[in-house]
């Protein structure tokens, strides 16, 4: 709907400002649920953005909370605890890297080789992620908006002992990009490709040992974690696996599993009552749970007033399934979504032969629990602000031109093209 030039960054600049611009479509009433980073002028109970838009609106909304903004912390919180604190926004072992790239052999590369590998729980990891990662890249049609994203998987496939090419081809790896403290996703990428060819660059004890720890985190838990995120039905059953995962990887790393879990902690509200209910339209839940959760939502009635951000006991959780998570709210957001509660009383059995079903999972499947479109959608236009026009009512008109322009022509091949040249 547009993207608008604010004064300043804080929860109440930015709930004014997104109030005002929904009042200007006049979908005040529409709205339902909120797509957010999970920093605290967006989240904070009293001064954040969307406690204070709720308030605006007067009526509660859904959170969908970025998945991939947690998930960022937490690599983080891994590389930090393995690496150390660093004083400069550049990470000195990969700058040495990059120099040395030149004089590196892609033909000579070695996976990981760890005996903690044969543990039933990494080998059962490492199985999983193999078939994952070679679906999701053969399949070509997967969320990746980036090539970094291909190029992580691909070299996660490597650092798991899996060729990426077929054919006996040679893999070719990419030059080494950059460095930055702050990209994550330069991080993995960047301890993949030194880990691959840790005997041909020289690497002290320590160096080796702590790419070792977070090359094994990453590759066998962290990279199927980010990549099946954004799937909003698999959501909730994602998060509490990934919980589950980060506190059993204790029995591989205490430090790196200690490190992950002191930066989820902080989010286990993501595993709120109130997104609970999409893991009904999930095929990764079975049938039995599926039931369960229905007949809790049912025991629990409706009840909208208890609602907000509630941190979880971290403790008590460990052993929690779906259904003992929901509460009384869960009812009330599958009702927020437009879902006929109906559906709760009927055998999940036979639910993909009921057109409610149907109706309720394409509006499910609709919702999103990443924000990262609108966060290159912001990025682009900071980039080329005031370079077309300075006029802000003309820019915001030009949002939807451009947007208009998108939805008319689906790609850029000279055979579309040429369907629109005389119009």
């Amino acid at each position: 709907m547009g993207i608008v030039k604010l004064t300043s960054g804080t929860g109440a600049a930015q709930a004014s400002a997104t109030f005002e611009l929904l009042k200007l479509w006049e979908v005040s009433n529409e709205v339902i649920g909120m797509s957010f980073d999970t920093t605290a002028s967006n989240t904070g109970s009293t001064s954040g953005a969307c406690t204070l838009l709720e308030q605006k609106l007067q009526q509660n909304l859904l959170y969908f909370a970025c998945r991939h903004h947690i998930h960022k912390l937490i690599i983080g919180g891994v590389f930090t605890a393995l690496f150390g604190p660093s004083r400069s926004p550049n990470i000195a072992v990969f700058e040495r890297f990059q120099r040395f790239w030149p004089n590196i052999d892609q033909h000579d590369y070695k996976p990981l080789n760890d005996p903690r590998q044969a543990q039933p729980f990494l080998h059962q990891l490492h199985t999983e992620v193999i078939s994952f990662l070679k679906q999701f890249l053969a399949a070509g049609t997967g969320y990746m908006p980036r090539d970094d994203y291909k190029e992580m998987m691909e070299l996660c496939l490597l650092i798991l002992g899996e060729p990426v090419c077929s054919n006996d081809e040679s893999y070719h790896f990419r030059i080494p990009g950059a460095y930055h403290l702050a990209r994550w996703m330069g991080k993995v990428i960047y301890c993949f490709k030194i880990y691959l060819f840790r005997h041909q660059f020289k690497l002290t004890p320590a160096e080796t040992r702590h790419l070792l720890e977070f090359c094994l985190f990453s590759s066998q838990l962290y990279v199927k974690a980010w990549i099946s995120c954004p799937v909003p039905c698999d959501a909730p059953v994602n998060d509490l696996l990934l919980f589950h995962q980060i506190v059993q990887y204790g029995t591989v790393s205490k430090q790196v599993s200690d490190a992950a879990k002191k930066k989820l902690e902080h989010h286990l509200w993501y595993l709120g009552p109130e997104l609970i209910p999409l893991c009904l339209f999930s095929q990764k839940v079975s049938t039995e749970a599926k039931q369960q959760m229905c007949e809790a939502m049912l025991q629990c009635g409706e009840d909208w007033s208890s609602h907000g951000i509630k941190l979880h006991d971290s403790k008590k959780l460990e052993n929690k399934e779906l259904h003992e998570l929901v509460a009384a709210s869960s009812t009330s957001a599958l009702r927020c979504l437009g879902v006929d509660v109906k559906l709760l009383t009927m055998n999940p059995a036979g639910w993909t032969d009921s057109p409610l079903f149907d109706k309720a999972k394409s509006v499910v499947d609709s919702i999103k629990v990443v924000n990262d479109s609108a966060e290159r959608s912001v990025a682009l236009m900071s980039s080329y602000n005031e370079s077309i026009t300075k006029n802000e009512t003309e820019m915001q008109r030009l949002v939807q031109v451009v947007e208009d322009n998108r939805k008319r022509i689906p790609d850029y091949k000279k055979t579309t093209l040429k369907q629109y040249e005389t119009r």
